[in-house]
C-alpha cells in the first residue's frame, strides 16, 4: 500500500490549508484590514508583494480564505436581526435551506445537529417582522417548524469586528484559526 492520501478541505475539495509562517501572518493580517496593499501585507509577513499576491490568490481559489464585505445594518431598512431554530424532516433539510435562501430576508442558513436542525439568520425592517415572516414560513415551507428565535436588536461583534452602538466596526478581535484552544 502507498502513503494514504491527504485529507481534503470540504470547502475547496482541494488538500487543507498549509499552516507555515507565511499563512500564518497573512490570514490575520488580512482579516485585520482587507483594504491593506500587497507591500503592507510583504512587510507584515516577511516576502516579498508578489509572494503575498500569488498566496491571496491561490487562498481565495482554494476557498481557504473568503472575502466578505458587512454593512451596517444601522444604516440599512434591515437593522433588526433575528436567529431562528427550526426542525424539518431529514429528507426536506436540503430542499428547505433552498427555499430559505430564496427570501431576501435570509442572510445566513446552516444545517445543524439536534432535535432542531435547521438554523438561519434574518435581518428584518421591525421585530413586529418576525409575526410576518413567521406566517410567511407556515404558508410557503409548511414542512418546517421553528422551535425558538432569538431577536437582536443591536450587535455588539459581527466576524471579528467590535461594533459600536452607531453600527460602525470600532476594533479588530485577532483570531489564530490554528490555535488549539
Amino acid at each position: 500500500r502507498g502513503p494514504a492520501a491527504p485529507a481534503l478541505s470540504p470547502a475547496s475539495g482541494q488538500p487543507p490549508l498549509r499552516p507555515d509562517t507565511v499563512n500564518r501572518a497573512l490570514i490575520p493580517a488580512v482579516a485585520a484590514d482587507g483594504r491593506r496593499s500587497a507591500s503592507e501585507l510583504a512587510a507584515v509577513a516577511g516576502v516579498s508583494a508578489a509572494t503575498v499576491r500569488r498566496r491571496l490568490n491561490q487562498l481565495i481559489e482554494a476557498r481557504d480564505l473568503v472575502l466578505r464585505c458587512e454593512v451596517a445594518r444601522e444604516l440599512t431598512e434591515w437593522p433588526v436581526s433575528a436567529t431562528l431554530w427550526a426542525r424539518v424532516p431529514a429528507d426536506r433539510v436540503a430542499a428547505t435551506a433552498r427555499g430559505l435562501l430564496s427570501m431576501a430576508e435570509v442572510r445566513l442558513c446552516a444545517s445543524v445537529t439536534g432535535p432542531q436542525n435547521l438554523l438561519f439568520t434574518v435581518w428584518l425592517r421591525s421585530v413586529a417582522d418576525v409575526q410576518r415572516l413567521e406566517a410567511q414560513l407556515a404558508e410557503h415551507l409548511p414542512e418546517l417548524t421553528l422551535v425558538d428565535r432569538a431577536i437582536a436588536l443591536r450587535q455588539t461583534k459581527l466576524m471579528g469586528r467590535l461594533i459600536s452602538p452607531a453600527g460602525r466596526a470600532v476594533d479588530v478581535v485577532p483570531m489564530d484559526i490554528w490555535s488549539s484552544g
